[in-house]
């Protein structure tokens, strides 16, 4: 009678196991931090990788906003998070992060300030212990000018540039996301400050924004 019954409930299992169907692979989680233990950046996961062609560099060093914000959480002092934005695109987003740098590449009307910005980086690292091998988060408006500002910074010698995908913004012609579309921290200027007071309808008094 025990036999018989276990034969039925073997049975049983066997075919609600067939009618379930395989267990469907468990979904690897986005790597959280971009830089290993060996402070060498990691290879990028597939939702930080540019969709914008012109934002992406030889060396393919990237991280998605949160990553970068995540690590530099994570390793502190270790990784140097760096705005290349120039100070008048600064002024129009309004928009700042809590950056360790802030280095322009460009001027706003494209005056080349890559041999500063280099020095700027330099200085910084210089009393890092791993100097230019040190992890560098780079943020632009969109991408594009962090992706050159990490191909000058490769040629000058710095192994691990990273350029957060999408930067402040997000990609051009709706490409990746940016910091503000994860819902990151941000300091809003006092730029952005004087924007959002504003009168009410009529004589009300004066509404805040933000």
């Amino acid at each position: 009678m025990n036999r018989m019954l276990a034969n039925t409930l073997g049975c049983l299992v066997t075919t609600l196991a067939a009618l379930a169907g395989p267990l469907p692979a468990l979904s690897q989680p986005t790597a959280t931090l971009v830089v290993g233990a060996d402070g060498h950046a990691l290879a990028a996961t597939a939702d930080a990788l540019p969709q914008d062609p012109e934002a992406t560099t030889r060396a393919g060093r990237y991280a998605t906003p949160r990553q970068a914000h995540q690590t530099k959480l994570g390793l502190g002092a270790a990784v140097l998070l760096v705005d290349v934005r120039s100070p008048e695109s600064r002024r129009r987003s309004a928009i700042d992060v809590a950056a360790d740098l802030q280095a322009p590449l460009w001027t706003a009307n494209g005056r080349d300030l890559v041999p500063a910005f280099v020095a700027s980086v330099d200085r910084r690292v210089a009393g890092m212990p791993r100097g230019r091998a040190t992890p560098v988060l780079l943020l632009c408006e969109d991408g594009r000018l962090a992706a050159v500002a990490a191909e000058r910074l490769a040629d000058a010698g710095y192994a691990n540039a990273i350029v957060i995908t999408g930067g402040l913004h997000g990609e051009v012609d709706g490409g990746r996301p940016g910091w503000m579309a994860a819902g990151l921290p941000v300091i809003k200027t006092v730029a952005a400050m004087r924007k959002a007071v504003s009168r009410g309808p009529g004589d009300g008094p004066l509404t805040r924004g933000f």
